[in-house]
């Protein structure tokens, strides 16, 4: 229990002070990640996925187009979070 405690005073959480100011700062990393996720990546998780239903794949290329899905997925994810993130700003 007191561990808990120690831990509690090490954890910062704070509101947001100028609404506005964190929804302008959300839209630059969901900007930021969309265009990550456009300019980095050629393909989509779809055509990565029907890659992987390939037999001739090496086991390298295999492990490259599934890190490379798992990224995207992430991306996906995260984006997905700032755009709930900003709807739940734009609320208050």
């Amino acid at each position: 229990m007191e561990k808990d405690n120690k831990m509690r005073d090490h954890i910062l959480v704070s509101s947001p002070v100028d609404i506005e100011f964190e929804m302008f700062m959300l839209a630059l990393a969901l900007n930021l990640l969309n265009m990550l996720l456009s300019k980095r990546f050629k393909t989509t998780i779809e055509e990565d996925i029907e890659m992987l239903k390939r037999d001739d794949l090496t086991w390298r290329k295999r492990l490259a187009v599934m890190y490379r899905r798992e990224s995207k997925k992430i991306l996906q994810s995260n984006i997905k979070l700032l755009n709930i993130l900003i709807h739940i700003l734009a609320q208050l």
